[in-house]
């Protein structure tokens, strides 16, 4: 069982890097540039154009939000960490604090599955 979560693991974080949005040159080209800027500037990062509008969205005064915080247990798993109250999230009363997410569907959509995905690729979704 560990194997087979490894290996898919793995090879999701390979494949999320070979078909990244903007492309696999520019996934380099963006680590490249970041590191230039760092060396000149320890407080310095270069943005992306979708970087940037995660960075404009998470310091915007208007939140946009489920009102769901996620974390990984010891086992790997994505768990509901935190449901912030008056939320929709916490109104539905559907959604409990330790809940596993399996599963993630938008309306019009397939289900994508999250099993053996990792926090940060469930955030990026």
């Amino acid at each position: 069982f560990i194997r087979k979560k490894l290996s898919i693991k793995y090879h999701r974080k390979i494949n999320k890097l070979l078909q990244h949005p903007g492309g696999f040159e520019n996934y380099v080209s963006y680590l490249l540039l970041n590191a230039i800027a760092l060396r000149f500037d320890p407080h310095t990062e270069f943005f992306t154009k979708e970087i940037k509008e995660n960075f404009e969205a998470e310091t915007s005064p208007v939140l946009l939000s489920f009102g769901i915080e996620f974390e990984e247990n010891d086992q790997g798993e994505i768990v509901v960490a935190h449901l912030i109250p008056g939320s929709s999230a916490w109104k539905s009363n559907n959604i409990n604090v330790g809940d596993k997410l399996l599963k993630i569907k938008w309306p019009g959509k397939e289900p994508i599955d999250l099993v053996f995905a990792d926090l940060a690729e469930v955030e990026s979704i």
